[in-house]
């Protein structure tokens, strides 16, 4: 069918507020011309269609005006209207976006959408809202038509689910509230009716009443919106750009790849070229010999203007997505409001589309357990990260380029010490920006909680709107069966203070304790130390192996990470490292059986070129490998390759994987930079003295420099004096904080914990006097700093 030309659209969205139906019948969707069992297609409209959208109930979806007093908001999309003859928030104009896709204007000029943080805090992101006044930039307003297969329709979202009633798909939400959230053409809420005064519009058969005048439905441009003069630039003149191209696919196929090809949930073609494919096949047919204007005049006196370049006949094929940046990873705390909730919304569409619990299965099976939490911990937990993230960038256009943030724990705990604050999420927000204070909605209560077949006590689980874990599902099964807690189980980490793991000459002994340093030091120091400090604080689920059911796992096992990119870049030699240096590779002696691999039955060393061992379970209900043909994971962890410990090593040496950290000005950076320096007044910290902002770091590096001179002047041993403040920061911590206490026996069986937190240990050899710090006067040094209410120091 001919394009429409630009003034006749406008005049048709000039139009739009005018009632169109002048009798009381309407007429249905289906054509009395098709046969019975073989209702015609309905996804070919042509722009200016005005239709209406009956729903499973016999009511029709239309804009909210006060439908539900003192409830609904207003312009949210409701299944509430009985009769659209005399109902414009009933009717809905359709116009085409010539990738596939359609629009749809309501009587007020704007179109529906997703509301994708329309009102932030208050209304569902899922929820179907009339606020978008330019659909070009907004995916989210654009829909794709899947015939349903009865003569009824599907809209499929960016997001890659169909509108619907909610019919109880949240807890609190309005059942005729029209959502985001149907997997499935085949659920009955998810699919509409079409109803219009013309019995031929949508229709792609050729039996329809009145059928298009050309054979097959290659779009026109849709209008932009709202737009009432006649300066506007046509938008004919090429496709939109910032449609996602993968948000048609709930499963990709090709993570990484830029622009992905969809998978059979795409509907039979409306248009020739689909937008996915390679730029040779995309022009669409020209719509008449005479080009479009190419300038923004507002009055052609004829249909072919003079001034036109002859080149625009052809519009420009869909330009493919600029390519992501290098992967930075970036404290939490360093991203802007839109990054957090741009990661925030990713994560809950890993949850929506059935990836996320998987990845819990992986960490949970028993022969991958093993290999995480021994001694090749950093690396095998190196490629589960880097999977995870190439997931995430899987999910939509505008995911692509997300890398997973790290937790800036050095400064939590310098804000900790100095106490500016008390708590977790008083000293960094990211607790609360996952959803871990919420207490609006509806509280399971504390109890016994089973994430993927491992059981945990948490102390609450509140199931509210919050995108991190209104979607979070437990297990496969529960999934399957839409049992889901909708609800992460948490404790009540309000209160909950960081522990003294997260201090940084901490973190200093357990990437450079003594010298010689080695893999097996640093692997043990953070594992048992920070790492297991975290889990052990947080407890609930992330105090079992089911933790990475909390995304807050990704976030703080990016920081281990982080950690072990530090001690590789200041210990290990740079050119051709022997791939069993002992910087790099284990000292199966210092490990015992332990440290031991097991391949068919087999018990043997591990070896560098040895694949690690990642099972889940796949498709036949037994465990298999992820890159196994019946792995929903299979996509991401063939994307990120790197199957042996050797290549995941170095992380600038990754391939197209390769990523890097950007710790900014704070006590990490200090750490990256000087290495086993860090404290000691001799170095120069890069970039300090511009750190104006961040009183906090500059006053942890004051007090490190003063003890550090303090110790020299005291004759401290030079590879002695980190430990010693460190010992210094335990007491600190026992007597002026919260105290240092011992792992909960609930922590130490299901997360199989030897030993107890290093603070703990330190303090009772002080007390019992087989440690001494032996630095007379440290206190005084300590309380010039750092004030507290204890008389013990």
């Amino acid at each position: 069918m001919p394009s429409l030309g630009w003034f006749v659209l406008l005049s048709v969205v000039a139009d739009a507020a005018q009632p169109w139906w002048s009798m009381l019948e309407l007429i249905e969707s289906s054509d009395a011309s098709a046969e019975a069992d073989s209702p015609p297609s309905r996804c070919c409209f042509n722009d200016g269609d005005l239709i209406s959208l009956r729903a499973d109930t016999d009511l029709f979806m239309g804009r909210c005006d006060g439908c539900v007093p003192g409830g609904a908001y207003q312009d949210s999309a409701f299944v509430h209207v009985s009769d659209p003859k005399d109902a414009p928030w009933a009717q809905w104009k359709v116009f085409n976006t010539l990738d596939g896709k359609l629009v749809l204007q309501a009587d007020t000029g704007k179109f529906l959408g997703r509301c994708n943080n329309c009102a932030p805090g208050a209304a569902y992101p899922d929820e179907a809202f009339v606020h978008v006044e330019d659909w070009h930039t907004s995916p989210w307003a654009q829909w794709v038509c899947v015939d349903a297969g009865n003569g009824k329709i599907a809209l499929q979202a960016d997001s890659g689910r169909y509108l619907a009633r909610c019919n109880s798909c949240l807890p609190g939400a309005y059942p005729n509230a029209a959502f985001v959230h149907a997997t499935s053409v085949s659920e009955a809420y998810a699919q509409w009716t079409v109803v219009s005064k013309n019995p031929s519009v949508g229709l792609c058969a050729p039996n329809a009443i009145t059928p298009p005048p050309t054979t097959t439905c290659i779009p026109t441009s849709a209008p932009a919106p709202i737009t009432t003069a006649p300066t506007t630039k046509p938008v004919t003149t090429a496709p939109p750009t910032t449609a996602p191209p993968v948000t048609t696919t709930p499963a990709p196929t090709a993570p990484i790849t830029t622009t992905p090809k969809p998978t059979t949930t795409t509907p039979k073609p409306t248009t020739t070229a689909p937008v996915t494919a390679a730029p040779t096949t995309t022009t669409p047919t020209p719509t008449t010999t005479t080009p479009k204007p190419t300038t923004t005049t507002p009055k052609p006196t004829t249909t072919a203007p003079v001034t036109a370049a002859p080149t625009t006949t052809t519009p420009a094929p869909t330009p493919v997505p600029k390519p992501c940046p290098a992967r930075v990873r970036k404290a939490w705390t360093a991203h802007t409001d839109a990054e957090k909730a741009l990661f925030q919304n990713a994560l809950e569409q890993a949850m929506v589309r059935g990836f996320h619990h998987k990845f819990i299965e992986v960490h949970l099976e028993s022969k991958s357990e093993h290999e995480a939490h021994d001694c090749l911990f950093f690396l095998w937990h190196r490629r589960y990260l880097l999977a995870y993230e190439t997931m995430l960038r899987s999910l939509g256009d505008q995911y692509r380029c997300i890398t997973l943030p790290f937790w800036d724990f050095s400064t939590l705990s310098a804000k900790y010490a100095t106490g500016s604050c008390s708590t977790f999420p008083e000293c960094n927000p990211l607790l609360s920006d996952m959803g871990a204070l919420e207490t609006v909605g509806y509280d399971l209560g504390a109890g016994t909680y089973t994430v993927s077949g491992a059981g945990c006590q948490a102390d609450t689980c509140v199931k509210s709107a919050h995108p991190v874990t209104r979607n979070f599902c437990q297990s496969q099964d529960a999934f399957s069966t839409k049992r889901c807690y909708q609800c992460i189980p948490r404790n009540k980490w309000s209160l909950t203070a960081p522990p003294s793991d997260t201090y940084i000459s901490n973190v200093y002994n357990q990437l450079f304790s003594s010298k010689p340093y080695d893999f097996t030091k640093v692997t043990k120091g953070v594992q048992y130390r920070y790492h297991n400090g975290i889990h052990g604080a947080l407890a609930s689920t992330m105090g079992t192996f089911a933790s990475p059911g909390d995304p807050i796992f990704y976030v703080h096992h990016a920081t281990v990470d982080a950690l072990y990119a530090i001690y590789y870049q200041c210990v290990v030699p740079p050119l051709n490292v022997d791939l069993k240096h002992s910087t790099v590779w284990p000292n199966r002696a210092d490990w015992g059986a332990s440290c031991s691999k097991v391949r068919n039955g087999v018990t043997g060393a591990y070896e560098p070129t040895d694949h690690l061992t990642m099972n889940l379970i796949g498709a036949n209900g037994k465990y298999v490998d992820v890159q196994d043909p019946s792995s929903v994971l299979k996509p991401f962890f063939d994307a990120v390759g790197l199957q042996t410990f050797a290549d995941l090593y170095d992380i600038r040496a990754l391939g197209e994987m390769s990523y890097s950290y950007d710790f900014g000005l704070s006590s990490l950076g200090g750490l990256a930079q000087q290495c086993d320096k860090y404290g000691s007044p001799t170095t120069v910290r890069v970039g300090l003295e511009e750190a104006t902002t961040d009183e906090v770091v500059s006053k942890e590096d004051q007090f490190m420099r003063e003890m550090y001179l303090y110790c020299q002047a005291q004759n401290v041993p030079q590879d002695q004096i980190m430990e010693r403040i460190n010992w210094m920061q335990c007491v600190f911590h026992n007597e002026c904080k919260q105290g240092v206490f011992d792992y909960s026996d609930a922590f130490r069986t299901s997360f199989d914990v030897h030993g107890s937190p290093y603070c703990y240990v330190t303090i009772s050899q002080l007390a019992n006097r087989t440690l001494s710090i032996n630095v007379p006067g440290w206190e005084q040094v300590y309380a010039r700093h750092y004030s507290c209410a204890s008389t013990v120091m």
